[in-house]
């Protein structure tokens, strides 16, 4: 899957992915490449890439964007991220990630109105309360899938009715490009699957993936599963530090994904949950 620059903060992880994202077709891109393009020793970059402290320029960062051949308005975005990852300065950090929050859900409407689309809040309300919508948009991601989409009817146990009513369904919405014709999705629009945690039905969308995910689990067999399940005491500031090292955690498995073909789909749920707090 391409490399989309809006869903990263972190503009060092946007330069890995867009590497590996090329070095599938040209092998040449790799840190080697870009400290030679960059004039620089590649320990020297390889450092700075792993490190939390070392930043590049922002005229080599202009340099790399145009060297792993993003659009002008991506190479923008890279230079917003790290602006932002160099900054000391507090307010100055808030007001730039207030910038790059903006871009984001204003890139995010771009996506879905590049095509004009028949789509309403009923087609919203309808796809985030339907597991099976979703199950299909992310299947969507395997292209063997997107070729033949009424594979779907026998990997997730739906009629092909059903598969056809989604696939209306994700194009109304913009989320696909559809050829009728041949029957297969020409392309993904978009690879978020998921709404922001700022939408009103969030919660509950996220209610019927769980219920309906756990009732499937049910008839899988333990190879195809693993249940974890932990209830613990701790304080207030050791709960933010499990907060923070869960979504280090899920950064991690999205870097495993990005390093794998994709041929099948998997669900994971981790919720962390405040009982009560004594005084």
């Amino acid at each position: 899957m391409a490399v989309l620059v809006y869903e990263y903060t972190d503009y060092k992880q946007v330069i890995k992915d867009r590497l590996k994202d090329l070095k599938k077709d040209r092998p040449k891109f790799n840190l080697n490449y870009l400290s030679t393009v960059l004039d620089i020793q590649y320990t020297f970059l390889s450092k700075v890439m792993n490190s939390d402290t070392h930043h590049l320029s922002e005229d080599q960062v202009f340099i790399v964007g145009q060297t792993l051949e993003l659009l002008d308005d991506d190479i923008e975005y890279l230079l917003l991220l790290r602006s932002y990852q160099s900054s000391g300065n507090k307010v100055r950090k808030n007001y730039l990630f207030k910038k790059i929050s903006a871009l984001q859900k204003s890139r995010n409407l771009s996506v879905n109105t590049e095509k004009p689309v028949a789509h309403d809040l009923g087609d919203e309300v309808r796809y985030l309360m339907d597991h099976q919508a979703m199950l299909v948009l992310t299947a969507l991601s395997i292209q063997a899938v997107q070729k033949k989409p009424q594979v779907l009817s026998s990997l997730l146990n739906l009629d092909h009715t059903r598969v056809n009513e989604i696939l209306a369904l994700l194009e109304r919405m913009g989320r696909i490009e559809y050829d009728h014709k041949n029957r297969e999705v020409k392309k993904l629009l978009t690879s978020r699957t998921h709404f922001g945690k700022d939408h009103p039905l969030i919660r509950t969308h996220q209610l019927v993936m769980k219920t309906a995910l756990t009732q499937m689990s049910f008839s899988k067999s333990e190879d195809k599963k693993e249940n974890l399940f932990a209830t613990f005491t701790t304080d207030a500031a050791g709960f933010e530090k499990i907060k923070k090292q869960i979504k280090s955690f899920i950064s991690e498995i999205q870097k495993i994904t990005r390093d794998h073909t994709h041929t099948g789909v998997y669900q994971m749920n981790l919720d962390c949950i405040e009982i009560f707090q004594s005084s």
